[in-house]
């Protein structure tokens, strides 16, 4: 072999190796995050007293008396309990627009792909022109890609 042959198979063998070692990995990793929120009235003065949620452990948290509307994501498996309530007061001179949600996302490879499922309500209770009570309760399980 002459010189050329053998710097022309260095060339292609240094490629080859270089181009395999720069190979990208097709593999996806999906993951679900489960996000829960509780935004004040805009109208009135919020006092959330108690917040009570499961972690991705299945430990009850207690925030008491936050300061400003709640939120905290983590991920969460299959078989995870979506346990989430809020409770409190709102004083308001009309029904106030207090918000109270949870919300599960496909994550793959790091990006929100998809929201698999999400409710919100306001489960507040009371008259017109006074303190209306807060008394809010989401309680599901996601299984398999879904929230039942």
């Amino acid at each position: 072999m002459n010189k050329q042959t053998l710097l022309l198979l260095l060339v292609v063998f240094s490629l080859a190796v270089f181009g395999a070692s720069c190979k990208k990995d097709d593999k996806e990793t999906i993951t679900y995050e489960l996000t829960f929120k509780a935004n004040k009235a805009t109208n009135g003065t919020t006092t959330f007293d108690e917040i009570k949620y499961k972690d991705a452990n299945g430990v009850v948290q207690t925030v008491t008396n936050p300061s400003g509307n709640f939120s905290t994501t983590f991920q969460i498996k299959s078989g995870t309990a979506i346990e989430f309530s809020v409770m409190g007061t709102v004083t308001s001179s009309s029904f106030p627009d207090a918000i109270f949600s949870y919300s599960v996302e496909e994550v793959t490879n790091g990006t929100s792909r998809a929201v698999i499922c999400n409710e919100s309500k306001s489960s507040i209770s009371g008259t017109g022109g006074g303190i209306y009570t807060i008394n809010t309760v989401f309680s599901r399980t996601f299984v398999n890609g879904s929230c039942q």
